[in-house]
């Protein structure tokens, strides 16, 4: 069978090392292998360099936990992650965030999940919770306003 390598020096670049029980060139078999600061750990399923690997490895700051899917550093992989005014986790962007659903606005003022940016809004579609003097939506704004004849 070819193999790519049987020692690190048949490798370079950014694969400078030789996995030997595949014969492939990788990015790292250890952490060690891995010196940029943004990806300091080795992922062992696939050889490459990630953020992270395990539940709070190598994760702090403002992104103090990992997402063990992605391998990446974020805000939150959960709502219990997050707190106060944006105490639910976005799961897909890995942020804390004000809203998922209208359900998690809980202020008449703000009754709309806006889900462009995760915020609580008057109204995000024309008519949408608006009433009284102030029955539109201004869909661009997302408040709502009094009717302009």
């Amino acid at each position: 069978a070819c193999e790519a390598c049987t020692v690190d020096g048949d490798c370079s670049g950014a694969t400078a090392k030789c996995n030997t029980t595949s014969g492939a060139c990788v990015a790292c078999l250890t952490n060690t292998d891995c010196t940029d600061a943004a990806s300091p750990q080795c992922n062992a399923a696939d050889n490459t360099c990630v953020d992270c690997t395990a539940v709070g490895a190598a994760c702090t700051g403002t992104t103090p936990k990992c997402n063990t899917t992605s391998k990446a550093c974020e805000a939150c992989t959960v709502d219990g992650d997050c707190s106060g005014a944006t105490a639910k986790c976005n799961t897909t962007s890995g942020a804390c965030v004000a809203c998922l659903t209208n359900t998690d606005c809980t202020d008449a003022a703000s009754p709309q999940c806006n889900a462009a940016d995760n915020t609580c809004v008057d109204c995000t579609a024309v008519g949408a919770a608006c009433t009284g003097t102030t029955p539109k939506c201004n869909t661009t704004s997302k408040a709502c306003e009094a009717c302009t004849v």
